[in-house]
């Protein structure tokens, strides 16, 4: 028996996710691609398997697309830095996850060994990369359409309620995070000033903590200002939070030893 016949996990049930999802694959290889977890290909090896990561990359652009034009047209009122503060509301990690668990996407993934001796598949990195990719493949097997009906159906009644929200502007949400996450303060720095005189275009780049990076564009300083914030915070939003570790207090010099017990009876 080879190694892959040994480590490959059972075959998740195509048709039962298609049944969930509402949407019946022409080329069903493409919805199996999507639940293949890098975990697994680390497990393989040289198997000529590949993970879903390239989906996931097609449905992350393709999800921010969509959801993007539909924030253009519902909200004519808000600029870009607020358009783009909400799409980062509407899909942030843990939003993809919820819609994952209402699949039971997990179940479906194929992952590796340490993965899943881990629980790894009800982690919200692992449920919203599956979704992307999932989403990747809704597009490529039955194009914009179905894909689009796929997102609005998860999107719901969120993306009206949105609107509704108290929206801190993107430049103080963004020093809040910064300043509470790494103890940073973000700077702002002019890059450009191009376009006509009369109707000037900002190029502005901000740097916040954990070394994330932004630039922007806007009719104003300001403008540039908010919408570079507003992708800092999209980035920030997308990196792992680091796990607190505690170290032991270390043993001060002079200290002295315990006496053995039996020693102590004596």
């Amino acid at each position: 028996m080879s190694d892959l016949d040994v480590t490959m996990p059972p075959e998740p049930d195509l048709e039962e996710l298609e049944r969930r999802l509402g949407v019946e694959f022409e080329n069903r290889a493409l919805l199996r691609q999507a639940l293949i977890h890098k975990s697994l290909t680390n497990d393989l090896g040289e198997s000529g398997i590949g993970s879903n990561e390239r989906l996931e990359f097609l449905g992350d652009s393709v999800l921010g697309m969509m959801v993007s034009a539909q924030l253009y047209r519902q909200y004519p009122d808000r600029d870009e830095g607020q358009l783009t503060l909400l799409r980062s509301a509407l899909v942030r990690a843990s939003s993809l996850a919820a819609w994952g668990r209402q699949l039971d996407l997990g179940s479906f993934v194929m992952v590796g060994r340490g993965e899943r001796r881990a629980g790894g598949r009800d982690r919200d990195q692992l449920l919203s990369s599956a979704f992307e990719a999932v989403l990747g493949a809704v597009y490529m097997d039955r194009g914009f359409v179905t894909a689009k009906a796929l997102v609005i159906h998860f999107l719901g009644s969120e993306l009206s309620a949105v609107g509704d929200r108290q929206v801190i502007d993107a430049k103080s949400r963004l020093q809040q995070v910064s300043q509470a996450r790494f103890a940073v303060t973000p700077t702002y720095e002019v890059l450009n000033v191009g376009g006509a005189g009369h109707s000037p275009v900002f190029t502005v780049k901000v740097t916040a903590g954990g070394s994330v990076e932004a630039v922007a564009e806007g009719r104003s300083k300001q403008a540039a200002q908010q919408t570079a914030a507003a992708e800092a915070l999209v980035t920030i939003e997308a990196l792992p939070v680091e796990p607190v570790v505690v170290d032991a207090a270390p043993i001060e010099e002079g200290v002295p030893e315990l006496a053995p017990a039996e020693s102590l009876a004596t």
